[in-house]
């Protein structure tokens, strides 16, 4: 248990943002904030192992503690990118090809086939003894599409779809007894998702205060997400496309959030570290296999992003912090484990880019000039 429930622990996260916003930030502080946004995610994520599992300065109960603090950095990450589904990528919106259509189903069912072949077909020596249920395969091949398709607006709004599907998917059968716990999550996801819209809303009525108002709703969603089961990913989500898509003044939300969207990575992939572990021969047979095909399409297709690995990184840890009375602490942190690999395998093969047309012709012409 919590030292503090969730959605209180989260409340005072918010509380503490809110007062910072206000104060002048140390000259040394802008220097820790510089440093975590020029460090590459791998060197997070090296942190935080040797800093939990070798050392254990982050035990159980440190690493239990902090989990508020991480709910709403997964928040802060997926509320900016649901946040981008309300504005075109470029201003001409281009026309989905079949290429497009086909990338984006292959970014999530490819890496969920091969996962499903290496539970059912792999001899007894070599399959994995984490045996992955498809709540798991499905929110870790969403984390490798967020990571891979080549359209980020679609791969977000499937993420959104999936994280769902994965938490309702952890009832046991569709009974009678379940139709009021599935109601209660279904309010807690969508009620907790308008009442933080509707704070940040009357809180940042003037500009002044529309930044203070969003860490306000933000941490509010994060905390009902954890305390519900429901997901900070999945309610910040929401958040973020509901404020962008009818909140005024949000309409640049995305924007707004993304000069603090590394030092939040920072934050995700160092937990990610912190909470490393499961049988490693085994997690790295599904790091492996996750990061298989999308490695190859990053190698000869364009390059993403880095904050889309960072996108799906925050669903896989979401998904573990919820799911945690479901999964037990091998298989916990195997799941992250095995995102954060096959997310940094992805981030770390380098894109083949078509060279540049030269601005002249190879062949000298001569110049008429009257």
């Amino acid at each position: 248990m919590f030292p503090l429930p969730p959605l209180a622990a989260a409340a005072l996260i918010a509380l503490a943002a809110l007062l910072v916003t206000y104060l002048p930030r140390p000259p040394w502080l802008d220097a820790v904030f510089a440093g975590a946004r020029r460090a590459p995610p791998i060197g997070w994520l090296l942190v935080g192992v040797v800093l939990g599992p070798l050392l254990g300065v982050l035990d159980g109960a440190v690493l239990e503690g902090l989990t508020p603090v991480v709910a709403c950095a997964i928040a802060w990450i997926a509320a900016a990118a649901a946040a981008k589904l309300t504005a075109p990528e470029s201003p001409i919106p281009e026309p989905w090809t079949t290429g497009d259509v086909a990338g984006l189903v292959a970014a999530f069912v490819l890496p969920a086939a091969l996962l499903y072949g290496a539970m059912r077909f792999l001899p007894p020596t070599v399959a994995p003894v984490w045996k992955p249920v498809w709540p798991v395969i499905a929110v870790l091949s969403a984390s490798v599409a967020l990571a891979a398709a080549p359209r980020a607006g679609a791969a977000t709004a499937v993420s959104l779809l999936v994280a769902a599907g994965a938490l309702l998917a952890l009832f046991p059968h569709a009974h009678k007894s379940d139709l009021p716990p599935i109601a209660m999550w279904l309010g807690f996801a969508l009620g907790g998702t308008f009442v933080c819209v509707l704070v940040a809303t009357r809180l940042g009525r003037q500009p002044k205060t529309r930044a203070a108002a969003t860490i306000t709703a933000l941490c509010l969603a994060a905390g009902i997400g954890s305390a519900s089961g429901a997901s900070p990913y999945l309610v910040a989500g929401l958040l973020g496309l509901a404020l962008a898509k009818w909140g005024p003044g949000y309409e640049r939300l995305a924007d707004e959030l993304a000069p603090t969207a590394s030092t939040v990575a920072a934050l995700l992939w160092f937990a990610a570290g912190a909470l490393a572990g499961g049988h490693f021969p085994q997690v790295l047979i599904a790091a492996g296999l996750l990061a298989l095909w999308p490695a190859a399409r990053r190698r000869f297709m364009a390059a993403v992003p880095a904050s889309r690995q960072t996108l799906g990184l925050a669903l896989a840890l979401s998904y573990a912090l919820t799911a945690e009375r479901t999964l037990s602490p091998v298989e916990r942190s195997a799941l992250v484990t095995a995102a954060a690999l096959a997310l940094l395998v992805i981030s770390l093969v380098p894109a083949r880019h078509a060279a540049a047309a030269p601005l002249t012709s190879p062949t000298p012409r001569a110049e008429v000039t009257a």
